[in-house]
């Protein structure tokens, strides 16, 4: 049986989910209060810090409004784009800024599925790169661009950083490039993520991995003593025609 007064309260929660900010004076007062808030932060903040905000918010604006969507363009796997805003306001250990990425998904519709590239930092006591095993692969710097020229130039040491993972819209992107990520760095990727996201399914490769591997070293058993079953009875048959011979 329905309930009417349930359903009755979901309505009203739906409306007001639409209803227009100006008409809630005490949301506006809050909003008011947030943004004196955001204004005092970014006057004692770094000019690129509100540079970004500024910028991202506004493409965001433009979106809301309509005026930002734009056509996209659809990616491939491991194609890298030189800019993905990831907010200025993250928490935490949470990537923010801008950053090139590579993608790893696209479903060719408004969103992909990126890793973010950032310069790895370094531990000033010992002059070494800070990684974060197992979620970042590392790449050494270029000492100068590969011969195909296809491929992504890792200018300083860098990291991947395979726990950000996200899906983003491809609105986000600034300009893309068709360098592409080098296979071996992709192949690192894969190998993080199924250690990682899906470990049963990693424990299930590696078990079958040492099945195949025992298999393979009873076959070559097999053909080594098939080999000498051939030898003897080739000598046998050497042995039986020298018999007859006789």
């Amino acid at each position: 049986m329905i309930d009417v007064n349930l359903v009755q309260a979901k309505s009203k929660d739906h409306s007001l989910k639409h209803k227009v900010v100006k008409s809630d004076q005490d949301l506006m007062s809050s909003l008011s209060h947030v943004v004196q808030k955001a204004e005092k932060h970014f006057v004692n903040s770094k000019i690129e810090k509100v540079a970004n905000w500024v910028l991202y918010k506004d493409k965001w604006i433009d979106y809301e409004s309509g005026t930002g969507k734009n056509s996209f363009y659809n990616y491939s796997r491991g194609d890298i784009v030189l800019s993905v805003d990831f907010g200025t306001s993250n928490m935490g250990t949470e990537i923010r800024y801008p950053h090139p990425c590579v993608v790893l998904y696209d479903n060719n519709e408004d969103w992909v599925i990126v890793a973010p590239i950032t310069a790895a930092q370094i531990d000033p006591s010992t002059g070494k790169e800070i990684i974060h095993p197992p979620f970042e692969v590392f790449v050494d710097a270029q000492t100068k661009p590969s011969s195909d020229q296809n491929e992504f130039y890792f200018k300083k040491k860098s990291v991947i950083q395979v726990d950000q993972i996200c899906r983003i819209s491809k609105y986000r992107s600034i300009n893309r490039t068709k360098k592409k990520l080098r296979v071996d760095l992709l192949n690192q990727i894969d190998n993080v993520i199924l250690k990682n996201f899906t470990p049963k399914k990693d424990e299930l490769l590696e078990t079958l991995k040492l099945r195949i591997n025992e298999v393979e070293s009873l076959n070559a058993l097999i053909s080594e003593k098939t080999i000498n079953i051939e030898e003897e009875n080739e000598r046998l048959k050497s042995e039986l025609a020298l018999l007859k011979g006789k």
